[in-house]
């Protein structure tokens, strides 16, 4: 087992070690990825990682991602793995952490949606409904008034009880099932179906991954997405690049790593 620890330096070097593990098997199964958010501005900022943030970003295609889990899943003596015991969120991390401190990276799916506006808005409320449903006990007490409103967290709670009815792991597959078939229209726009629910409103172009790059991060060479600034401009705002207020260059609260590292316990615990 691993411990909670807020020593930066600390996470970022085992964040390091899970982005070279990631990246080394892409290249074994043929996959492409790129660094993304907080990971992919620390990447062209800094070179390194953003001084304050204690977890990483990868999106992939979600035909890769499909190949890439399977990989990994078969690959003989892996010590790495995809946590989905948390809900949408692929957390890459490893099997056992043995001491290490607690790391993962965030692993986004894209999928394919519809140019039509009504067709989209109806795919995003069957997926707000569907993820609220798979959520873990451990991400629904990490949920606050403060952060998300009173009357979302009440509708919030209200699905999360009614996914017991139909079974967490049937829940997940029907969103994985209409995320990647339902709605995809030409396939010229995209949407990150297993990221925070905002996310599903930002529509990316599937141009802006159609070729990619490499940049040394840490001093190692990681995969980006030619079109970066085009991405991160369509989330930060164009002055991506400029650091933000010193009041919100934050970590994760505490709540949140002490949950990872509950569930990695659980998982642990059982083998």
């Amino acid at each position: 087992m691993g411990k909670v620890d807020q020593n930066i330096d600390a996470i970022h070097e085992e964040l390091f070690e899970l982005l070279m593990a990631f990246d080394l098997l892409c290249g074994e199964c043929g996959v492409n990825y790129s660094l993304h958010g907080g990971t992919l501005i620390g990447a062209i900022r800094y070179n390194d990682f953003i001084p304050w943030d204690d977890d990483a970003d990868i999106t992939v295609m979600s035909e890769d991602y499909i190949k890439l889990k399977q990989y990994v899943e078969n690959k003989e003596n892996c010590e790495f793995r995809f946590a989905d015991e948390d809900g949408l969120g692929h957390r890459f991390t490893r099997k056992k952490l043995d001491g290490r401190v607690m790391g993962w990276i965030d692993v986004i799916e894209y999928n394919y949606v519809s140019d039509n506006n009504f067709a989209r808005k109806f795919r995003n409320l069957i997926l707000i409904m569907l993820a609220a449903m798979s959520k873990s006990s451990e991400q629904v007490k990490t949920a606050t008034v403060k952060k998300h409103g009173y009357l979302q967290i009440v509708i919030f709670r209200i699905l999360y009880y009614l996914g017991f009815l139909f079974g967490k792991e049937n829940i997940l597959n029907a969103h994985r099932y209409v995320s990647r078939h339902w709605f995809l229209g030409q396939k010229r726009i995209m949407q990150r179906t297993n990221d925070q629910v905002r996310a599903l409103r930002r529509l990316v172009k599937r141009e802006w991954y159609s070729k990619y790059e490499r940049h040394r991060m840490h001093g190692y060479d990681f995969m980006i997405t030619s079109n970066y600034h085009e991405v991160l401009a369509q989330v930060y705002g164009e002055n991506w690049l400029t650091p933000p207020p010193s009041n919100e260059q934050v970590s994760h609260e505490n709540v949140v790593r002490a949950a990872y590292q509950n569930l990695q316990n659980k998982y642990e615990d059982k083998k």
